[in-house]
C-alpha cells in the first residue's frame, strides 16, 4: 500500500486448466472443446481505492475474467493460495452469471492481495 495515496493493489492472474480435447464428431453430436480465454484484466496488477475520509464515495471496480468451452467453464477463485470465498462477503462482491468477473461496489482493506481465477470444465 502506498500510504501517501491510500492507493492499494493486489495480483490479478487469470489462467486455464483444460481437462479436454475438442474432436471432430460427424452427425451433429456434441463436440467438447477446452477452455479459452476471453476476458482478462489488462495487466497483472490492479489498483484500486478505498475511501479515507467520510466525505468520498467508494469507487467500484471490476475484475474481468471470463472463459468458454463445452462444456461451459465453472469458475474457482483463490486469494493468496487460499480458496476465496467471495459469497461469505456481503453484498459488496458479486460475480456475474456465467462468467468469472467480479464487481466489487466498495472495497475495503481485504480485498488486498494476490487474487487468482481458475476456469476448469
Amino acid at each position: 500500500m502506498d500510504h501517501k495515496s491510500g492507493m492499494y493493489s493486489f495480483l490479478i492472474l487469470c489462467s486455464i486448466l483444460p481437462s479436454s480435447i475438442g474432436i471432430v464428431i460427424p452427425e451433429g453430436k456434441l463436440v467438447q472443446s477446452p477452455p479459452r480465454m476471453i476476458k482478462q484484466p489488462p495487466t497483472d496488477e490492479l489498483l484500486f481505492q478505498v475511501k479515507s475520509r467520510q466525505d468520498e464515495n467508494d469507487k467500484p471496480f471490476i475484475i474481468e475474467c471470463e472463459a468458454e468451452g463445452e462444456p461451459a467453464p465453472m469458475y474457482r477463485w483463490e486469494k493468496n493460495g487460499e480458496p476465496y470465498d467471495w459469497q461469505v462477503y456481503d453484498e459488496r462482491i458479486s460475480q456475474q452469471p456465467g462468467r468469472g468477473t467480479f464487481l466489487i461496489t466498495k472495497p475495503r482493506d481485504e480485498e488486498i492481495g494476490e487474487i487468482f481465477d481458475y476456469r476448469r470444465v
